[in-house]
């Protein structure tokens, strides 16, 4: 059960990822949460955060202790998913946290940066 009062704050245009050198140790690799986080007002970073531990609807705790909750979901990201038949349930977002990511974190942080 996720403490949702220790929340950090919200991701947005958020992603689920996985890193590794390679291929294939991205494929094998712990999901986690790349996107936009606010650290002050107006302060925007690009954030990719442990790996993701547990979920309860739009709150991900992950292997640190740190319990973040999603945002808007980023729009490349969500048409990934539907391109390989996973369904998005905005309700629980990380219900699908068995299966892997599309692309790994640091591509997700370089097209952040670049849009």
């Amino acid at each position: 059960m996720i403490d949702k009062a220790k929340s950090k704050g919200k991701i947005e245009r958020w992603a689920c990822c996985a890193i590794g050198p390679n291929l294939e140790e991205i494929a094998n690799a712990p999901l986690r949460v790349c996107g936009r986080f606010e650290v002050a007002p107006g302060n925007w970073k690009d954030i990719v955060t442990s790996s993701i531990v547990d979920a309860d609807g739009v709150f991900v705790e992950t292997r640190t202790g740190s319990v973040y909750e999603l945002g808007e979901i980023d729009p490349i990201y969500l048409e990934e998913l539907a391109k390989n038949g996973r369904t998005y349930d905005p309700a629980n977002p990380i219900s699908f946290v068995d299966s892997r990511p599309p692309w790994s974190a640091r591509e997700i942080v370089d097209r952040k940066t670049l849009n």
